[in-house]
């Protein structure tokens, strides 16, 4: 019975340890699976990233991004 208690307790503590790499992983195979199916469904002509992209930055950096991109393509337009 002790070695049962014993056993139960190391498992919780590794399992513990290891919840968070594990969720990481999850999750970005996550990200990887809705960029496919965006790319997939050719959705990349409706917006400017993918989906991954507004799950990993925040709305700052998105606005920032969106700007640097929207400037540089306004200057190849000038250019023509």
């Amino acid at each position: 019975m002790l070695l049962v208690r014993l056993s139960l307790k190391i498992g919780k503590t590794i399992l513990g340890t290891l919840w968070w790499p594990i969720h990481k992983i999850i999750f970005w195979f996550r990200l990887r699976h809705m960029d496919f199916w965006w790319y997939y469904t050719m959705q990349n002509c409706y917006s400017f990233y993918p989906p991954s992209f507004y799950y990993t930055h925040t709305r700052e950096e998105i606005a920032r991004i969106r700007e640097e991109d929207l400037k540089l393509v306004r200057e190849l337009i000038d250019q023509m």
